[in-house]
C-alpha cells in the first residue's frame, strides 16, 4: 500500500493471508483533520476489515462495539479504556465498488489508548459505527487492481 490514495473501490487487498475487497471509500475533511477510511469485505459477513489513512500513519481494524457515549471523556472496547483525543464535523464524500457517490456531514469522535490503538467512531445520515484500529505498517497490506 505505497501510495494509499491510488486504493479505490473493487479493487482487492490481501491482509494476513486473507483477501478483501474495498466496497467503499470515504474521504473526511474537517477544520482540524482530513482522513481517508475504506471499508473491505472477505465476503464472509463477520469478516469486515476497516482501513485508514490519518495524516502519515496507516490503520487497519475492524468495527466494534462501543461501551459508553461517542463524546463521552472515555470509553471502554473489549476491557480496554480509551480517552476522548479529539472530536468535531467533518464533510464525508463518498464513493462505493457499484460507481455511486454519497455526500454526508459527519460528526467524529477519536479516542486513543496508552498503546496508541485508536477508537474512531462516526455518526452520520447512514448510522453510526466504531472501528478500533491500529497503527501498521503498509506494507502488510498487499494491493491487486479490481
Amino acid at each position: 500500500m505505497s501510495e494509499a490514495f491510488g486504493l479505490k473501490p473493487g479493487d482487492v487487498v490481501s491482509y494476513n493471508v486473507e483477501d478483501y475487497v474495498v466496497e467503499s471509500q470515504t474521504s473526511y475533511t474537517s477544520p482540524r483533520l482530513s482522513w481517508m477510511e475504506w471499508m473491505l469485505n472477505s465476503g464472509d459477513t463477520d469478516s469486515r476489515l476497516a482501513a485508514a489513512l490519518i495524516g502519515s500513519q496507516v490503520y487497519v481494524g475492524r468495527p466494534c462495539f462501543l461501551e459508553g457515549r461517542p463524546g463521552d471523556q472515555t470509553v471502554r472496547v473489549e476491557g480496554a479504556l480509551y480517552d476522548l483525543k479529539l472530536s468535531g464535523r467533518a464533510d464525508a464524500s463518498m464513493l462505493y465498488d457499484t460507481g455511486a457517490t454519497r455526500f454526508d456531514r459527519a460528526e467524529f469522535w477519536h479516542y486513543r489508548d496508552s498503546a496508541g490503538r485508536l477508537i474512531a467512531t462516526r455518526r452520520g445520515h447512514l448510522g453510526e459505527w466504531a472501528l478500533s484500529l491500529e497503527p501498521v505498517d503498509p506494507a502488510m497490506l498487499e494491493v491487486y487492481g479490481a
